[in-house]
């Protein structure tokens, strides 16, 4: 008889599987250098309506460099690197906006990278720390004889999880927490939620468009991202080129399973009858209560709600099983 103690090991050794965080869908490890800067280029100057933009500016520069970081930044001491990184950002943005064929509205700006960011009271998130210093070399400061197992890191998910909403915080998605009251849980409850890279969001634009070294923009035709390496991006934008390190071409078919894995991280619910030979994949997540199946409805229920990732994974046409790149489901 299995005891009540044993069940969360149970289902750990069963889904918490490496799969991707779904801030996109295909994800980033789709792309490749098939897609270059004339694609881009291409894409930007194509002709028809000039939807609403979302900007991400990617700003690179720290303080003090956290461990546990996993971001393309660096630490800088003096302001004059950075002000020189920004007029090479201003530069980029004034060859994107020659390429567009009209005039757009700009609805929503985020900036990332390294900069700490203000959190608004209204919402916090709760990240799993991704361990990879084989990436990150600065993360082999961290003793991982000192990390907790899948075990302590369940636990420690459930009981943050469940503090915060003692404290009157809504569980949204996968891993955000949101006032009643703030922009989130609105949306959450309205069901005009969205997720793309900047995690869970009100940002519902169209046109996203990165800015600056490894940012990914994702426009209607597919995605790009900028060259990783500082010195490649400040190469091309000082030689007024819009250039592109890799990117994807999207097709009908990413099209219709990125809107079903969008609307179960953002719902916990879709209704992927398109995809009905996918159901499968998740019986066994439903014989352990994870996930109720009804007809053509997929319902993540709270008992699975930690595994929302690996449920995503099973409407997931390039998932390679257990690849190494991607981290733990929890």
């Amino acid at each position: 008889m299995t005891k009540k103690t044993d069940r969360p090991t149970n289902l750990l050794a069963k889904f918490d599987r490496r799969v991707p965080p779904y801030t996109s869908y295909p994800t980033a490890v789709q792309l490749t250098p098939a897609v270059q800067g004339d694609r881009y280029r291409a894409w930007l100057g194509e002709p028809g309506p000039t939807p609403p933009l979302s900007l991400y500016f990617h700003i690179p520069f720290c303080d003090n460099l956290c461990w546990f970081c996993g971001c393309h930044t660096k630490v800088v001491r003096r302001y004059a690197p950075i002000a020189t990184y920004l007029d090479l950002l201003l530069r980029e943005l004034d060859l994107v906006a020659d390429r567009l064929p009209g005039r757009h509205r700009v609805c929503h700006v985020h900036l990332g990278g390294g900069t700490p960011t203000i959190l608004a009271p209204d919402r916090v998130c709760l990240f799993g720390y991704a361990h990879v210093p084989w990436m990150k070399k600065h993360q082999r400061l961290i003793d991982e004889a000192r990390l907790p197992d899948a075990a302590e890191r369940f636990a420690q998910y459930l009981a943050a999880a469940e503090r915060l909403q003692e404290a009157g915080y809504l569980w949204i998605g996968l891993d955000h927490f949101a006032r009643p009251g703030g922009d989130l849980a609105k949306a959450a409850r309205d069901q005009t939620l969205r997720r793309n890279f900047q995690g869970y969001t009100t940002d519902d634009a169209p046109v996203r468009l990165g800015f600056g070294p490894s940012a990914i923009g994702m426009l209607p035709q597919g995605l790009v991202q900028n060259e990783v390496s500082m010195k490649a991006y400040r190469d091309a934008i000082e030689a007024g080129v819009l250039q592109v390190a890799r990117g994807l071409a999207l097709t009908a078919d990413d099209r219709l399973r990125g809107a079903v894995i969008e609307r179960l991280m953002c719902f916990l619910e879709a209704d992927p009858r398109v995809f009905a030979g996918d159901l499968a994949a998740l019986q066994e997540m439903a014989a352990d209560g994870l996930v109720e199946i009804d007809g053509w409805r997929v319902r993540v229920t709270e008992a699975g709600r930690p595994f929302l990732r690996t449920a995503c994974a099973a409407f997931d046409s390039y998932l390679e099983p257990d690849a190494v790149r991607h981290a733990q489901a929890v």
